[in-house]
């Protein structure tokens, strides 16, 4: 008989084994222990952990609604690979099949995905999210064509696809963000960029325009989808520790792991930094994970939980000659108010897919529960709850002897935030001004299909119908009543064409719609009593591209021209406080390209094959132009004038050598040619600039490796983005966000 230590021992090695051993015969009663441990569990990271992450003003019992089921699928991962090794050992088996990989969203399939695409699409590999210092979006989408992401304080960031929210200096509109096809942006189409963490997903796709229909996406900028990793492409164990200038440090731990018909995938990340400014402080805890099962072989479901802690201070924007006498400085208002960016979230989605001979589906649902301190011109005290439902489909059948291709899909959003305003004195909460409910409801219809007239010709034509609704409720009456409501609905139709040149190469166009109805952003606003008189956008585009990937020579191409009217203009007319209009009729067109190509090859190394191992070294050039060119139309105020906030040229390059032996460096320059106007007027300019850095690495082996990111090398002076002006106001004007001085960041990684 074993004594009490052995027994311990066996239980602390594999507590699972431990319990099928000695309560084999008693199976109600092990059927009775697991529902308990399994509910003391659950309760206990509700209590103890997620509290972390959550504030207070969420209750227990909510955060254990939320996590429950994640718990278990949490508890099921660790437990069940004890439970495998509990059984007597088989005589081996050796099975000759591919692996398979449960999510739809791998590389590959995300390449043949792009080839379909009537239209301006582009993928970051994970090697470019992986081997330098990527922080925030800009470092995510520098080389993709059309894309204009500039960091304003941190992550928080200024984001515009071809025009997209020009004027939109905070937070982000006109462009939906996707987790693995599950919608992150909130119901009235807002989204944060503190939400994403580079290193907690695969690879990005990137659909411009209309070309995100497939997704449900409905606005001019498009759509951008995270994709996370899985237990079927995720290393067992990785880990990441990185450095730098402004005290700023972050740890990556991640693992992905199959286990039977299980898999999961988790990431936590934090990340602290003094920033380059005064009160540009930030700290960051994130955790990404998500849990597959295979219920049979057509058949599988995931579910995903996210928790993120965010801190973010906001050092605001300087005038011109604060700007240049001290870039380090805050405004002095951001200053004495504390102004912050605050939240804690936690998002849960859940997605079941079927898998035919001739069709798939996809049905799920989704939730976010935020809670936000923002201290700026007052504070923000708000707390929102966001739930969806989605569905798609993809069909393949003949008509008349073509290959034809339909999907289709829906997508019901709906949002409560309870909104509070109190006045700010130094960060701090005092007298209430705003109370409030904001509600958001939408319903996004869409259909596609591609026709093959034959091996090298599809046709695409399809069409989306959006339906939305903005509704407050004024729960602070003595300075008024100021409920309203505003309902949209619009058509987006599309109709495109792809010719296959060759293998790898595509020649693509598309006359595409786009509808978006304001964010509460621009229809609460203080001037107007109830909701603001403020219409939906509306645009028509027609673009023309070629593609062409895998080769030694890449490109993205594409021109386009967009036709907008009532366009969505968010003007700052007081420090922090800004007032959205329509402009009648506004005119975007620009020219995209980017290029990805080996220059040089076997330059200091020959190339040869010894033990199947390729030994040579290489040179490639990455490079990005984007020409911008934004107007309005016949305008009554500004006549033919050039909408402010973009660049009109905007160039990134990249000089990359690598050789086999696992070094590479890579210096790289950003290049605003020309100056650029803030306001609409078209009498104030923001600086040209073009600032060089470097990039370098080694790859010792598969399993570790190390990088050296160094940043603005010459120290330059400059503001990549400002707030946008209805007119200015002499050069007193408070409008340039410094970009960071010369910065060093080196990294280590680890993975088995």
């Amino acid at each position: 008989m074993k004594n009490l230590s052995e027994t311990k021992m066996g239980f602390e090695q594999c507590p699972q084994a431990f319990i099928d051993h000695n309560l084999t015969k008693f199976w109600p009663l092990k059927n009775f222990f697991f529902s308990n441990f399994i509910a003391v569990f659950a309760k206990f990271f509700a209590k103890n952990l997620v509290v972390i992450f959550m504030p207070k003003k969420i209750s227990e019992k909510n955060i254990l609604k939320s996590c429950l089921a994640s718990n278990l699928l949490i508890f099921l991962i660790f437990f069940s690979d004890c439970y495998a090794n509990s059984y007597p050992t088989l005589p081996p088996i050796t099975v000759s099949a591919k692996k398979q990989i449960l999510s739809e969203n791998d590389f590959t399939n995300s390449q043949l995905k792009i080839k379909k695409i009537a239209g301006g699409a582009s993928l970051i590999s994970s090697d470019d999210l992986q081997k330098n210092y990527s922080a925030t979006l800009k470092d995510m989408l520098d080389y993709v064509p059309g894309i204009i992401a500039q960091s304003k304080a941190g992550q928080e960031s200024r984001l515009s696809i071809r025009g997209s929210g020009l004027s939109r200096n905070f937070h982000l509109r006109g462009v939906n963000l996707y987790q693995d096809g599950v919608p992150i942006n909130l119901a009235d189409g807002s989204a944060d960029f503190q939400d994403i963490d580079p290193l907690a997903f695969n690879h990005v796709e990137v659909f411009k325009g209309a070309n995100g229909m497939h997704l449900g996406s409905s606005t001019l900028g498009g759509a951008i989808n995270f994709v996370s990793p899985t237990g079927y492409n995720a290393d067992a164990l990785k880990f990441r520790l990185e450095g730098g200038s402004f005290g700023t440090a972050r740890t990556n731990i991640s693992s992905g792991k199959v286990l039977r018909k299980f898999d999961y995938f988790a990431s936590l990340s934090t990340f602290k930094t003094d920033g380059y400014r005064q009160q540009n402080q930030q700290s960051d805890t994130k955790f990404y994970s998500n849990f597959g099962y295979r219920i049979n072989q057509n058949t599988k479901n995931r579910t995903y939980l996210t928790l993120i802690n965010s801190n973010l201070e906001l050092p605001g924007s300087l005038t011109k000659s604060q700007f240049e006498a001290n870039p380090k400085q805050a405004n002095s208002s951001s200053l004495s108010g504390k102004n912050a960016r605050d939240f804690n979230e936690i998002r849960i989605a859940n997605k079941t897919s079927w898998k035919l001979d001739n069709s798939s589906f996809n049905a799920g649902f989704y939730s976010n529960l935020k809670d936000l301190d923002h201290p700026i011109f007052q504070v923000l005290d708000q707390q929102t709850q966001n739930y969806g439902i989605f569905g798609d489909g993809h069909l393949k059948n003949e008509i008349f002897s073509h290959q034809n291709e339909t999907d289709f899909g829906v997508n019901l959003s709906y949002g409560k935030t309870n909104a509070k305003r109190f006045k700010n004195v130094g960060g701090r909460s005092t007298e209430l001004t705003q109370k409030g409910d904001e509600k958001s409801q939408n319903g996004l219809f869409f259909v596609q299909n591609n026709l093959h007239l034959n091996q090298k010709i599809a046709l695409i034509f399809g069409s989306q119908f959006i339906l939305a609704n903005r509704d407050y409720k004024d729960r602070f009456l003595s300075d008024g009543d100021q409920s309203g409501v505003r309902k949209y609905y619009g058509l987006s139709p599309k109709i495109g064409a792809i010719y296959n040149l060759e293998k790898n190469t595509e020649i693509f166009g598309n006359l595409s719609g786009a509808y978006e109805p304001p964010t509460f952003s621009e229809v609460r606003q203080t001037t107007f009593s109830g909701l603001a008189n403020i219409s939906a956008q509306k645009s028509y585009t027609l673009e023309i591209g070629t593609r062409r990937t895998n080769t030694d020579l890449n490109w993205d191409m594409a021109l386009y021209r967009s036709h907008l009217r009532d366009e969505l203009i968010l003007y700052n007319v007081a420090p922090n406080a800004t007032q959205a209009v329509n402009a009648n009729k506004t005119l975007h067109q620009g020219v995209e390209i980017g290029i990805d190509t080996k220059i040089l090859s076997n330059i200091f190394s020959q190339k040869s094959v010894t033990n199947n191992e390729k030994i040579g070294d290489k040179l490639i050039l990455r490079a990005t132009y984007i020409l911008n060119d934004f107007r309005f139309i016949n305008d009554s105020i500004y006549h033919n004038k050039t909408i402010p906030g973009a660049t009109r040229h905007f160039i990134r390059a990249e000089l990359k050598y690598q050789n086999s032996a696992g070094f590479y460096m890579a210096p790289n320059v950003e290049i605003v040619p020309t100056k650029f106007f803030i306001d609409s007027q078209n009498s104030l300019k923001a600086p040209n600039y073009w600032v060089l850095s470097l990039n370098a690495g080694h790859e010792f082996n598969r399993n570790f490796s190390i990088y050296l990111d160094a940043k603005n090398l010459f120290n330059k002076k400059y503001s990549p983005t400002v707030d946008v002006l209805a007119k200015p106001v002499g050069n007193g004007s408070a409008v340039y966000y410094p970009a960071n001085s010369s910065a060093v960041y080196a990294g280590v990684k680890f993975k088995w």
